[in-house]
């Protein structure tokens, strides 16, 4: 009686995962993150009036700007410091910089997500041209 319970079981098991497999592989393939449109994308210039670290997932301490356009004042999530460290850029109080990213939600607020950061002739890329951050492809590898 116990082996036909088990039969059961498997069986049962066996059937949810045929039938969520193709749900959750859908939901895999979807790419970019949360909060990011990348056919929101904006490209600002402007110059750092502030810089302030935030807590991040993973215990990490990341980077947010306050930074002004000739349009006003934007608040910028750059993501991890230490992935900053990592491409040897250095963002300071000043600088004149050219953002690309989209607006999107952070902690409690809109924030411009960069996908690309600009400073004179340097280029460093954060994001990947869905939104995903290129920083969490080498923590989970």
């Amino acid at each position: 009686m116990q082996t036909n319970g088990f039969r059961h079981l498997t069986g049962v098991l066996a059937l949810l995962v045929v039938v969520a497999a193709p749900a959750l592989i859908a939901q895999g393939a979807e790419k970019g993150t949360p909060g990011y449109d990348p056919a929101k994308e904006i490209t600002v210039e402007g110059t750092v009036q502030a810089l302030d670290t935030i807590d991040c997932p993973k215990g990490q301490k990341g980077l947010y700007l306050k930074f002004q356009t000739q349009a006003g004042s934007v608040d910028v999530h750059v993501g991890p410091i230490s992935w900053l460290e990592s491409l040897d850029f250095e963002i300071e109080k000043g600088q004149t910089l050219e953002i690309t990213g989209a607006m999107g939600p952070c902690g409690g607020k809109e924030v411009l997500k960069p996908r690309m950061i600009t400073r004179g002739n340097v280029t460093i890329t954060l994001r990947d041209t869905t939104g995903d951050p290129l920083w969490s492809r080498r923590w989970t590898s």
